[in-house]
Order: C-alpha cells, then sequence, then structure tokens
C-alpha cells in the first residue's frame, strides 16, 4: 500500500499492480506528520497481531550537500502533455525515478536509473516495480541539470491530461580533492571482451575518451548521458554507435584492443560536467549546468550533424570560438557563445548551426579548476624552459595545450604514455596521427609541468599564447 503526498491522505495506489489510485480503505482521511503516520483498522495493513514494514521518503528536506542546503529527493506529480518536450523541473538532475500513472489504470511502475542507462535521445533501461519482468529498452525520458523531459507521447508516462506521481533521488557531485577521484587513465591490454572491461577506472566514470597510439585510429569519445554512441575529437561526423559500451554498474568502458590509451573522467562539482541540449537557432540560448562554477573550458559537438567542435576558454574569452577538430587559432566570434560568458549556473550559445542549430542535438563537456584536482589556464611561450604553477602538489597526469594567438594542433600528454625528464610521447587530439616519441617538450614539475626550451617552435614560441587543461 502506498502513500504519496501527491495523491493526499485520502487516496491510495499499490504497488504490486498497475491500477489507478483508489480511494483509500487503509490509512485514515490524516496526513502523516513529521513525527508519525496514521493507520486505519484495515487488516492489510493493521491485522492484529501481524508485523510490517514501511518504507519512508522525504521530499525537499533540504540539510545536504557540501553547504547542507541542498535538496536530494523530491516526491511529486506533473501532468501529462501528450507531447515530447515535457519538462519537469526539480531544481537539479536526478539519478534515480520511479514514475507512475495514478488516473488511468494498464501502466506500471517506471523505474529509471542513470547506472543502468537513461540516454538523452536514445532508449532508456526500464525495469518494473509491479513485476518481474525482464529489463526494457525503450525511449521515455530524460535527465536534464534541472529536472527531467518527457522525450515521447506514450501514456505511460505522458499521456494528455493524465496524473503521475513520482520519487526522484539527486545524483551526487562533490568537490573532489584529488585528481585520482574524478579522472583515471590507463593504457590498453587487449584483454577486453563482452564481459571484461578493456578500460577500467576505481569510480563511475562519466566521460570517456581514448585514442590510437600507432595512429589511424579515430580520436573517440562519449558520455554517459549520451549512452553507448561516439563522436570523433578529430572530425566533424555526427554520432554513431555499435564500437563502445559502458559497463552498466561499474562505470567502465569496453574496447579490446591494445594499440589505444583510454581516459575516463567523472563528473563532479567544480572539475567536470556533461550536458546534453537541443538548439532552437535563437540568438541566444542559455543551457543549464551542473558544474556549480563557471566553466573555464568548453568543447561542444553536435550528435544529430556533422558540424565542427567549438570551445570555449576562459583564457581566450567571450568573443573568440576555438576550434577543437582543426589546428585553427582562436578565431573572433560574438554570435558562437553570444558574446555572453557562462555562469555557475548556465552557458549561452548564439544563432549559429555549429551549436545551436534548429532541433539539432548536442554534447557539451564542461571544464574548471580545483585546487590541487585540475587547471585550466594560459602561458606565454618564451622559447626558454617555462614553469606552469598548477597548484598541484604531485605534478599532472595529463596534459592538454593549444596554441591560442596562431595555429597550433592539440597536444594531450600523460603519464600514462610516460611524463619525464627525458622524452615524452604526445598525441594530437584533433588527428589520428601516430604518437611522437623521440621529444622532449615537457618535463614533470611538482605544482604542475614544465615547457622545455626544446619546444621552442611547437608549444613554446617566444611571445606565443597558449591554453592548457592540467589534471593531476
Amino acid at each position: 500500500a502506498v502513500y504519496h503526498s501527491a495523491l493526499g491522505a485520502t487516496k491510495l495506489i499499490a504497488l504490486n499492480t498497475t491500477s489507478a489510485s483508489l480511494t483509500n480503505p487503509w490509512l485514515t482521511d490524516t496526513a502523516p506528520t513529521d513525527s508519525v503516520f496514521t493507520l486505519n483498522n484495515y487488516g492489510f495493513i493493521n491485522d492484529s497481531g501481524s508485523s510490517y514494514i514501511a518504507y519512508l521518503f522525504a521530499s525537499d528536506a533540504g540539510g545536504f550537500g557540501e553547504d547542507e542546503t541542498e535538496n536530494i529527493i523530491k516526491c511529486g506529480s506533473y501532468t501529462g502533455s501528450g507531447a515530447a518536450g515535457n519538462d519537469v523541473s526539480l531544481g537539479w538532475e536526478p539519478q534515480y525515478l520511479l514514475v507512475k500513472q495514478t488516473t488511468a489504470s494498464g501502466n506500471g511502475w517506471f523505474l529509471f536509473d542513470s547506472m543502468r542507462g537513461v540516454p538523452t535521445g536514445g532508449a532508456d533501461a526500464i525495469l518494473f516495480a509491479e513485476d518481474s519482468r525482464a529489463e526494457l529498452s525503450s525511449e521515455r525520458l530524460s535527465f536534464t541539470a534541472s529536472g527531467f523531459t518527457l522525450d515521447t507521447t506514450a501514456s505511460s508516462t505522458n499521456g494528455s491530461g493524465q496524473t503521475y506521481i513520482y520519487i526522484a533521488i539527486r545524483r551526487p557531485m562533490k568537490t573532489p580533492t584529488a585528481g585520482t577521484e574524478v579522472f583515471a587513465l590507463e593504457n590498453g591490454n587487449g584483454g577486453g571482451s563482452s564481459t571484461v572491461p578493456e578500460f577500467a577506472a576505481p569510480f563511475a566514470s562519466d566521460l570517456f575518451y581514448m585514442q590510437n597510439r600507432n595512429g589511424g585510429g579515430l580520436n573517440y569519445n562519449g558520455s554517459r548521458l549520451a549512452g553507448n554512441s561516439y563522436l570523433q575529437f578529430n572530425g566533424t561526423a555526427a554520432e554513431a554507435s555499435g564500437l563502445l559500451r559502458w559497463d552498466s554498474m561499474n562505470g567502465m568502458y569496453f574496447y579490446s584492443t591494445t594499440d589505444y590509451t583510454g581516459y575516463m573522467f567523472k563528473r563532479a562539482t567544480g572539475f567536470m560536467d556533461v550536458v546534453a541540449y537541443t538548439g532552437n537557432f535563437s540568438t541566444s540560448a542559455t543551457q543549464a549546468h551542473n558544474l556549480g562554477v563557471v566553466p573555464e573550458l568548453i568543447l561542444v559537438k553536435g550528435r544529430s550533424q556533422a558540424y565542427d567542435w567549438q570551445g570555449y576558454s576562459e583564457p581566450t574569452g567571450k568573443g573568440k570560438v576555438l576550434w577543437v577538430d582543426k589546428n585553427y587559432q582562436a578565431t573572433d566570434s560574438l554570435v558562437t557563445w553570444n558574446n555572453t560568458s557562462p555562469t555557475a549556473s548556465v552557458f549561452t550559445v548564439g544563432q549559429t548551426a555549429d551549436v545551436n542549430a534548429l532541433n539539432q542535438t548536442f554534447i557539451a563537456y564542461l571544464f574548471a579548476s580545483v585546487s590541487g584536482v585540475s587547471k585550466v589556464g594560459s602561458y606565454t611561450g618564451t622559447g626558454a624552459n617555462v614553469n606552469v604553477d598548477c597548484g598541484f602538489t604531485a605534478g599532472a597526469r595529463w596534459i592538454m595545450i593549444k596554441r591560442t594567438d596562431s595555429t597550433g594542433d592539440w597536444y594531450v600528454y600523460d603519464s600514462a604514455r610516460g611524463i619525464s625528464a627525458g622524452n615524452d610521447p604526445y598525441l594530437f587530439l584533433n588527428t589520428t596521427a601516430a604518437q611522437v616519441t623521440n621529444t622532449d617538450y615537457i618535463d614533470p614539475l611538482s605544482s604542475g609541468f614544465t615547457v622545455t626550451s626544446n619546444a621552442s617552435s611547437t608549444v613554446n614560441v617566444n611571445g606565443g599564447t597558449y591554453l592548457f587543461l592540467a589534471i593531476a
């Protein structure tokens, strides 16, 4: 027997059936308080001498989060619209959602969660609380930065004029204190299979990127929010599928190869966030995010059509755009970001197809600096050694560098392939070229990294301006 505040004290609904809500014969007409709930003498829940268990869930109780002010659970209701795009606002992004139609019989208790998969624009993994059916793969809704959106007209979740109750639980977003909490990397060993992950993180990862060290392979990337599809950092192609797969519970990516190095990122306050959105080609469209701070680097790619990767960075500012799949310098553009700097809650895209084409889907990766964990910044080349202080204590494990005042590739260094006082292999984010192993362009530095004088024609040109993202 289920009481739900949206139904009120005079109605109940049964968890083990698909029936609509009924006038309540089991509870009294008394709503529960913050200390007790009241039962009728109906035998189903209050038979003399029998034992019972009750599970109680709060709603908008607050008291959670790093500042102890956040709500992490909401019990509410919404009215179906019978049209795709029906938004339900929670004020935060859920990781768990249980939904039941209450005004008509025949529709079950739909259970969604982010670990099994609620991909934006893809088939959701659905379980049913009322029976033992196997998981159903069917698109119903998407989780958003501020709640969830009903993506279909299915009567089970979005029937016109029908009422639905739900329980939603918030996804965690905690500021990390160490890079190992949110970033992992390793070289493939060829041991992956349909049941064994080729790349494994010690946490549930949300963003994955891998690149072929020997060249020729594409620079694949994907996010849990987008499901088992992938994009390519080195090209404009639309999203594709069939190559990569998330492990549903452990946050691992599957791929069987020895040639690739894999990088795994976890969404976390201040560090990294992922946003999936649909373009409207307006002159100014704000996209909500849960990074919790002002993004310092944003990478955006069209999913449904072939578009260039577009980048924003705090060092280059709101009036310029970066080309992630190209070696172009930062280009003047008052349109791409609508000449508007991002905030701690939204970023803005303008009237241009690459970031805001009408009715096309997009993905955005957002990064910022966390003390001792990550650093987005810039430096000026001198031709001599340049020490880049990131505030770390044991150096950087991953470094991406891009010249912004002139042409230059996106250099990627990492500790899995080696960051040492000698030669350091590098790859390019924007090409499929094999790694270069015979240069000493960077050196380790406990507080960050050193760009050496050997790089005077690449990532340390005298007077050149460089953007970087480093992770401890």
